[in-house]
């Protein structure tokens, strides 16, 4: 069984690091360290690479959806336009398959403005303006309801170019 990252360290940290019994202990643990620093990169720039595909995909899904939509759109036209010009509210394929004529109500908005307040649904997103707001406190400016706070956190990076 492979140690995590943190039993690693602390196991290096229990050890003399300079004593010469210690040194082939050593030696593994930093190369095991080593190992997971390497596997936490992989793993985060795998994260990422995932990420940003999913994000594109998202939005060739929505596009496609939107295609599909109006495709439908189209085909139930040209259906309904197959039996308004038989003068019929049927027809059937020999594979059982079939155009219906259906009616359905539906409402038609004229104006938004116009309509009473219990017809509108009413939305309201509030949504801090966080680069703004940052350059105001690094200002050494007071916002109410805001604070500047130092966040650590673990940069994952590959190894540099040569040249950089």
């Amino acid at each position: 069984m492979t140690k995590s990252l943190i039993n690693i360290c602390l196991d290096l940290i229990e050890l003399d690091l300079d004593a010469p019994e210690n040194k082939e202990i050593v030696d593994k643990a930093i190369n095991q360290l080593g190992d997971k620093v390497d596997d936490y990169y992989y793993l985060d720039q795998f994260s990422n690479s995932q990420i940003e595909f999913l994000k594109k995909e998202r939005e060739h899904l929505s596009i496609q959806i939107e295609k599909y939509e109006k495709l439908q759109e189209r085909l139930r036209d040209k259906a309904l336009a197959a039996l308004n010009a038989l003068n019929t509210d049927k027809v059937k394929s020999d594979k059982g398959h079939s155009f219906t004529r259906r009616e359905s109500q539906i409402v038609e908005i004229k104006s938004l403005n116009d309509l009473p307040d219990w017809a509108v649904k009413k939305e309201v997103s509030f949504t801090p303006k966080k680069l703004e707001i940052k350059s105001e406190l690094l200002a050494g400016k007071q916002v109410p309801g805001a604070r500047l706070l130092t966040k650590e956190y673990a940069a994952i990076s590959g190894p540099r170019r040569k040249g950089n």
